[in-house]
């Protein structure tokens, strides 16, 4: 008997270790994350919507006026991770519609040109898909080293530079920036913001493991594993 279930530790050890390492990518330092249920009061962040359609778990965003406002929660100039499961329509408003922008930290759809860019002085090299789900990641640490993943896979070569981190000068928004002038023109189903930068691995276990459901607008875990941009 012992030994038969020492075999069966044998066994299982490799998925409880991988059980763990997805458990600890997705709950343990995150701390922001946007699900976009249908009732606003119960976000575990608040914030205070402008013309975002909320149905099915998925927020979406017109391209011209649509913006979510989250004060100011954090100053964005640590060591961060972010990603967005993102559904494009088109580059949005000025043809650089934003993810998420501080006045100091923006990422968008840079100038209609379906790739992605980060303060101006990082783009990826891999154009984003209109109307199709695609999970964007973005991480930057205190220093301006950023990386850029699409499909859990990085764009670009590995660490560039996107320029020193500022503390941010509005609220933190998502889908827009302070003046309503670069509206994201889509649909958003999931935002979350780590407090550490994720490796390439974990940034590819966070794509493999969630599989979006398309019409369900909702994701499914399982237990195997157009451009972006950053400025400041």
């Amino acid at each position: 008997m012992n030994t038969l279930i020492k075999i069966l530790l044998l066994l299982l050890l490799p998925l409880l270790t991988q059980a763990q390492v997805i458990t600890s990518v997705e709950h343990n330092r995150v701390i922001f994350r946007e699900t976009f249920d249908d009732e606003f009061t119960t976000r575990r962040n608040g914030g205070t919507p402008t013309d975002v359609t909320f149905s099915k778990g998925v927020g979406t965003f017109n391209g011209t006026t649509s913006m979510i406002d989250y004060g100011r929660f954090d100053n964005l100039v640590d060591d961060r991770t972010y990603v967005f499961w993102v559904k494009y329509l088109s580059g949005g408003g000025g043809a650089g519609g934003r993810f998420i922008d501080n006045g100091q930290l923006y990422i968008y759809t840079s100038s209609g040109s379906t790739t992605l860019t980060m303060n101006n002085s990082y783009t990826s090299t891999d154009a984003y898909q209109t109307d199709v789900w695609q999970m964007l990641a973005f991480t930057r640490t205190s220093t301006g080293t950023a990386n850029i993943y699409v499909d859990g896979v990085l764009s670009r070569v590995v660490d560039q530079n996107s320029g020193t981190p500022v503390v941010g000068t509005t609220n933190i928004l998502i889908g827009n920036r302070e003046d309503g002038a670069r509206s994201f023109d889509g649909e958003m189903d999931l935002v979350e913001i780590y407090n550490y930068t994720l490796t390439a691995e974990e940034v590819a276990d966070l794509y493999n493991n969630r599989r979006h459901t398309g019409d369900q607008a909702s994701f499914l875990l399982t237990s195997t594993g157009t451009g972006v941009g950053v400025s400041t």
